[in-house]
């Protein structure tokens, strides 16, 4: 922070901001009864408000969809699963290979998923 309170950020910390932005923009959400990637969101929305700017509709609505940036590329995830131990793992129902290749994808500076059924069990550990 300088001294009339502009806020800097170093490159390293620009890059993660960037990263992060640019995962969680990439993210697909429901609206509308369709799958759209929020760019596309941004794109229907400033249509809308051209509509609404120029009268041809009544009402304008920013309040559909909500914003939900919750991904599984968090922090603590990866955490669980780079200390996840082979016993600890088979206890909750994850075999070796399933564990080994987890704690690769976890190393690697990428985002990354898992399955809906392994994710349950992750979160259950600790």
């Amino acid at each position: 922070m300088t001294d009339n309170y502009v806020l800097r950020l170093s490159p390293l910390a620009m890059k993660r901001l960037l990263k992060e932005l640019r995962c969680s923009l990439s993210s697909r959400i429901q609206y509308k009864s369709r799958n759209y990637s929020w760019d596309e969101i941004v794109r229907l929305k400033t249509e809308e408000l051209g509509r609404y700017v120029s009268r041809k509709v009544d009402e304008l609505d920013f309040k559909d969809p909500n914003a939900n940036f919750n991904t599984e590329d968090s922090g603590m995830l990866r955490e669980r699963i780079l200390f996840l131990t082979p016993s600890k793992a088979r206890e909750i129902g994850i075999s070796k290979s399933t564990l080994w290749e987890l704690q690769k994808r976890a190393q690697a500076d990428k985002p990354f998923r898992t399955y809906e059924k392994v994710g349950k069990k992750i979160s259950i550990v600790c």
